[in-house]
């Protein structure tokens, strides 16, 4: 194809193909300097770790942000639960751990203070799938809801926040087969939207998402944690969510963060090349222009 973009070229001096080939390696390479891995931390508990051999849902979300076109950087102080399709295996998925755990760490264990504080790590997303041992334990379940409100300040308050730049995905707890414990997790994913929404409407940048609707019993390999199916599933909520983010924020969210389908690629440089014939021609009504560089949505 760029043979036939070229051919009409060559009646041009030898300086229009130099020319065109560095406007082309121009195109190619601008907005690549500051190109970088999207940070990602999976923060909770057991679910987070993951059970059975695919190291939970983080080996598909992996999988399929790569196959999306993005570099993926997991953070995180633990690697537990490795598995062989995972070739990053850092999170902060604590299994047992309680909201208060998450928030005021426990025993060895810091907690958000450290593992988000100065010395800490930077992420882009903070995947926050947490409460599930509050609704197991039932320690002052009902205020259950006013410790993940801490925890969403400590994390994303605009002022006093560990990480307000960063964008915090929060997900509904996943379902119980048992039906005591799964009444009182519905009560605590209303809860949890009520707490989100308060915090989205004060402008920290929270989403969403729901991790127990596309769950059933079936999903559950032992009551509580979820088979790889289950694990799946909840990988997909990630992604979309993650997705959505990139789409609506793109370059203007962090400049670091693009990519260039290849289709995208070739079909930039065919404009690029056909806006080279105008100019060398004499341009539209007779006037040379400058052909400044095009700005690439990274929408698909």
């Amino acid at each position: 194809m760029l043979q036939s973009l070229f051919a009409p070229l060559m009646r041009y001096q030898p300086f229009a193909l130099v020319g065109v080939a560095a406007m082309l390696l121009t195109f190619a390479f601008s907005g690549c300097e500051q190109a970088r891995a999207i940070r990602i931390m999976p923060l909770g508990d057991s679910i987070t770790n993951g059970t059975g051999s695919k190291s939970g849902y983080r080996s598909k979300l992996y999988a399929d942000l790569t196959a999306a076109g993005y570099e993926i950087d997991f953070l995180g102080s633990q690697q537990t639960n490795p598995s062989p399709e995972l070739p990053d295996l850092d999170h902060e998925g604590h299994p047992g751990f309680n909201i208060d755990n998450i928030l005021n760490g426990w025993k060895n264990h810091p907690g958000v203070n450290v593992w988000l504080g100065p010395a800490g790590y930077d992420p882009d997303i903070i995947l926050l799938l947490i409460g599930g041992n509050d609704v197991g334990e039932q320690r002052d379940f009902e205020h259950a809801p006013d410790r993940l409100d801490a925890l969403i300040t400590r994390i994303c308050d605009t002022k006093t926040g560990l990480k307000p730049k960063a964008h915090v995905i929060i997900s509904r707890i996943t379902p119980r087969a048992a039906k005591p414990n799964d009444h009182n997790t519905r009560w605590y994913n209303e809860q949890l939207d009520i707490v989100v929404a308060r915090h989205i409407a004060a402008g920290e940048k929270i989403t969403k998402v729901d991790c127990y609707q596309p769950l059933n019993p079936a999903d559950l390999a032992d009551g509580v944690h979820p088979t790889q199916a289950g694990y799946d599933k909840i990988a997909e909520v990630w992604f979309d969510a993650i997705m959505g983010i990139l789409r609506r924020l793109g370059a203007a969210w962090h400049p670091g963060i693009r990519r260039l389908p290849e289709w995208r690629f070739r079909d930039m440089m065919v404009v690029r090349v056909r806006q080279f014939r105008r100019f060398a021609s004499g341009g539209i009504g007779g006037r040379k222009a400058c052909i400044g560089p095009l700005e690439v949505r990274t929408d698909a």
